[in-house]
């Protein structure tokens, strides 16, 4: 009796280890199976859930990343980068757009069509957390989403002007973006971008700001936050256990919704890495913004916001992480 129980256990702890070892040379064969950093929805089941739910076929979503450019080379970023399928790069506007080369956006600052970033990781980290693949993945990673670049902040983050957000945000509209991911914002107010928020069919995620100690947005000038309009929802950045980071921006008159937004793995312009900030909690709610948008539920601006703010919301704290 002795005998056959030592057999059975033997036997279970053979099989154990050969399904051990199994797992281990999956793992080392196919890595990117296994990264270690997927964010929001579970990646394993994020897509059968959505797919479950909704019997309408995936559609792609232009999500235009207002911002300091991208590394369309990226690992993470192949095939997610938008591209103007009416232009070829011949030194001539071939489609008549006003924009001579635009193949993957437009590059604001320097007017012309150089849209990587080279000293900061802002845009190419933005990007990653919303389509990013691979050794990390965004929140959209499995859905048919594509980054438009459109940059209208230099290689430092800075010198953006109103006149240049307006221009980008009509190219946007006008080559099929219907989500703006704004990871940026300003003190002072500007009528000509209120407007053409106004009149927009298009999303925008747009960002509560980061101080040294957060400060309210109830009583402070912060744009495009601040313009209180139906297509606007702004996003603030905690911490993974859902408390409020530090150093963002608050305010109950003003934030929609809280994400993650610190210790975030993403995309750099020269691999990976680890960044924290408001600007990092944007794009997650723009992911998910994007895939309510490719499986159907809706396209209208309104329901989309709706759903983001019924759905992905704590009674109090309004969370998404």
């Amino acid at each position: 009796m002795k005998s056959k129980y030592c057999s059975r256990v033997f036997k279970c702890i053979f099989f154990l280890l050969i399904f051990a070892f199994f797992l281990f040379l999956v793992c080392f064969l196919f890595p990117e199976l296994f990264p270690e950093n997927r964010y929001s929805l579970d990646w394993w089941y994020k897509k059968t859930a959505w797919q479950s739910l909704i019997d309408n076929e995936e559609k792609e979503v232009i999500v235009a990343v207002i911002d300091t450019g991208v590394n369309i080379e990226h690992e993470a970023l192949s095939g997610k980068i938008w591209v103007n399928e009416h232009e070829v790069l011949n030194g001539i506007d071939d489609d008549g757009n006003g924009y001579v080369d635009d193949i993957y956006g437009w590059n604001f600052v320097n007017e012309n069509n150089e849209v990587a970033e080279t000293e900061i990781s802002h845009g190419t980290a933005v990007s990653g957390l919303i389509v990013g693949d691979g050794k990390m993945a965004g929140v959209a990673s499995f859905a048919p989403i594509k980054v438009m670049v459109l940059k209208v902040l230099n290689d430092n983050g800075e010198s953006y002007n109103s006149t240049n957000l307006v221009r980008a945000i009509e190219y946007a509209e006008n080559n099929g973006a219907t989500i703006c991911n704004c990871s940026f914002g300003m003190e002072e107010y500007s009528n000509e971008l209120f407007n053409v928020i106004k009149k927009s069919n298009m999303l925008f995620i747009t960002s509560a700001g980061n101080s040294s100690q957060g400060r309210s947005l109830n009583r402070m000038e912060y744009y495009p936050a601040k313009y209180n309009l139906p297509n606007i929802i702004v996003v603030s950045a905690c911490e993974e256990n859902g408390i409020p980071w530090i150093h963002a921006n608050y305010g109950s008159e003003v934030v929609d919704l809280y994400a993650k937004g610190v210790e975030m793995y993403t995309c750099s312009i020269d691999g990976y890495n680890y960044f924290s900030g408001v600007s990092l909690s944007i794009p997650m709610v723009t992911g998910v913004a994007a895939i309510i948008e490719s499986y159907g539920c809706s396209s209208d601006f309104g329901n989309i916001k709706n759903i983001l703010l019924e759905y992905f919301s704590l009674s109090n704290s309004k969370l998404l992480a």
